[in-house]
C-alpha cells in the first residue's frame, strides 16, 4: 500500500516536472517574442521617464496644542461661578488633534480660499487658481472654459459666482487627489507634515506658504472668537450683578431712611436680609470682575494653537522618475506579459488538439 502511494506521488512529481519543463522550453523557443515584448514596454517606460518634468515637493510641518490647554483656566473659572453648564468649555473648544488639523488643511474652504489668493510664479502675480490652470493645461483638458479667469478676491466676496465656486471645487479635488497629502508622525509629539507637490517650483513654494497662512488663520480666528465669547459672557454677567447690587444697595438705603435708625424686631430682620443681599452680590461681583480681567488679559496675550515649524523656502525636494529603473521595470513587465501570451496560446492549441 505504501509502495503504491510513493509510486503515485513520484509519478505526479515527474509529470509536473515534465509539464513545467515543456512550458519553459516553449518560452525559450519563442525567445524573440519575449524580447520584443520587453523592448516595447521598456521603450514606453523609457519615453515616459524622459518626458516626465518631475515635481517640486514642499514639506511644511505643524505642531499644535489643544484648545483646552489654552483656555482651560477660564473655563474652570466659569464653571466655578455657575456661568456654564457642567461640561461646557467657555474658554476653549474641543482639543485639536491630528485628524482635525489634517481635515482643515485639506478642506474645500481652506483650498478654495488659498486658490483665490495672489502669488508670484515666474515673476508674474496672479491668483493661485489661474497659475494652476496654466501649469496643468486645464483649458486644453476642458476642465475650465477657454480663457476663463478667476477674479473674486475671496469666497465671501460679493463678486464670487456659482461658476467660480463650481470650478474651484474641481481644482480643489484635483489638488487633494494629486498634489496634497498629509502625514501624522505618531512617533513624535503632535507633528503633522503636509506634502505639497507641483511641476512649478514657484507655485509649490508660494501656494504652500499661503496654505500655511490660511490654516493658521483658521485656528487663530476660532480661538479669538471663543475667547471673545468668554469675555462677552463675563461682561454680561458682571452687568447683571452690578444692576442687582445697585438695586439691593438702594433698597437698603431706602429702608434706613424710612426707619431712621429706629430698630424694632421686624425692622432688624429686614436690615439683616438687605445687608446680606448686598454682601453676597458684592462678593459675586468682585469675583466676576476679576475673571473678566483675566479673560481680557488672556485674549490680549493670545498664543496660537498651531505653529508652523518648517516652511518651504529654497530647499525643496525635486522628484523625477528615474530612467534606468523605470526602463528595467517596463522590460520586466514586457517579458512577463509576452511569456503569458506564449503559454496561453500553447494551452489553447493543446486543448484544441486534444478534442480533435
Amino acid at each position: 500500500m505504501d509502495e503504491q502511494q510513493n509510486s503515485s506521488r513520484t509519478n505526479t512529481l515527474g509529470q509536473a516536472y515534465l509539464y513545467g519543463k515543456g512550458h519553459i522550453w516553449n518560452i525559450l523557443r519563442k525567445w524573440y517574442l519575449v524580447l520584443i515584448g520587453g523592448l516595447i514596454f521598456g521603450g514606453l517606460m523609457f519615453f515616459y521617464a524622459v518626458i516626465d518634468q518631475g515635481s517640486y515637493v514642499a514639506h511644511p510641518v505643524f505642531t499644535f496644542e489643544s484648545m483646552e490647554e489654552s483656555g482651560g483656566m477660564l473655563s474652570a473659572a466659569a464653571d466655578m461661578l455657575g456661568m456654564a453648564a457642567p461640561g461646557v468649555n467657555l474658554g476653549g473648544g474641543n482639543s485639536i488633534n491630528a485628524d482635525y488639523l489634517i481635515a482643515i488643511a485639506r478642506s474645500q474652504r481652506t483650498l478654495k480660499t488659498t486658490l483665490l489668493r495672489e502669488i508670484k510664479v515666474r515673476g508674474f502675480m496672479d491668483k493661485s487658481a489661474n497659475h494652476y490652470a496654466n501649469i496643468y493645461n486645464l483649458y486644453e483638458d476642458e476642465v475650465l472654459p477657454p480663457g476663463f479667469k478667476f477674479k473674486a478676491k475671496s469666497i465671501r466676496d460679493s463678486s464670487y459666482t456659482r461658476v467660480e465656486d463650481s470650478l474651484l471645487t474641481k481644482i480643489s479635488e484635483r489638488i487633494k487627489d494629486n498634489h496634497l497629502k498629509a502625514i501624522y508622525h505618531r512617533e513624535t509629539l503632535r507633528l503633522v507634515e503636509l506634502i505639497i507637490a507641483s511641476k512649478s517650483r514657484g507655485f509649490t513654494i508660494n501656494f504652500s506658504k499661503e496654505l500655511i497662512k490660511e490654516v493658521e488663520k483658521y485656528f487663530t480666528e476660532n480661538q479669538i472668537k471663543r475667547e471673545s465669547e468668554t469675555v462677552n459672557t463675563l461682561e454680561k454677567r458682571a452687568d447683571s450683578l452690578q444692576q442687582r447690587l445697585h438695586a439691593a444697595e438702594y433698597a437698603l438705603a431706602r429702608w434706613q431712611d424710612t426707619r431712621n435708625r429706629m430698630i424694632k424686631a421686624r425692622g432688624s430682620l429686614d436690615e439683616v436680609r438687605l445687608r446680606r443681599n448686598v454682601e453676597i452680590l458684592s462678593i459675586l461681583n468682585a469675583e466676576v470682575l476679576a475673571n473678566l480681567e483675566a479673560a481680557k488679559f488672556s485674549k490680549l496675550q493670545n498664543t496660537p494653537l498651531i505653529y508652523s515649524i518648517d516652511e518651504p523656502e529654497f530647499a525643496l525636494e525635486f522628484k523625477k522618475r528615474p530612467i534606468i529603473p523605470f526602463t528595467a521595470a517596463g522590460m520586466g513587465v514586457g517579458f512577463i506579459l509576452a511569456s503569458l501570451v506564449i503559454l496561453t496560446r500553447k494551452a489553447i492549441k493543446d486543448s484544441l488538439d486534444y478534442h480533435k
